[in-house]
């Protein structure tokens, strides 16, 4: 039996620009092209921001791979990074890490509801006797 070896993810970290400078960075270890038709078809009724922004100037936007890595984290690090840097009037990105990633928009809502509503109970259970 012979065994095969595993090859080191390639984890692509991606630009998608448009003209008036607003621009949208992702991750990714699949195939660019691939990656940039789920967009597309994400796009037909997807309600965030980039998906509304490729409708509404009919696709006319940059694709572009920024930078290759071996791993997850070192790619997650640099997408971070970048969205950071963007100025807020231009940033596409709700969030970093996309659905995968830790920063999932929808889930750190959910656990500030959850951490507001245990705050409120400690905080009335210490002045109770």
């Amino acid at each position: 039996m012979v065994v095969v070896p595993l090859h080191m993810a390639d984890y692509k970290v991606y630009e998608i620009k448009f003209p008036d400078g607003c621009v949208y960075y992702g991750y990714t270890a699949k195939p660019f092209t691939m990656r940039l038709e789920e967009h597309i078809i994400s796009s037909q009724r997807g309600k965030s921001k980039l998906y509304k922004k490729m409708r509404l100037t009919d696709y006319d936007c940059t694709c572009r791979i920024i930078n290759k890595f071996p791993d997850k984290e070192m790619a997650l690090d640099w997408e971070k990074r970048l969205i950071k840097r963007t100025p807020t009037e231009r940033k596409l990105n709700t969030s970093w890490g996309g659905e995968d990633g830790e920063n999932n928009h929808r889930l750190w809502r959910r656990q500030d509801i959850i951490k507001k509503y245990y705050k409120r109970k400690n905080s009335k259970d210490k002045y109770t006797q």
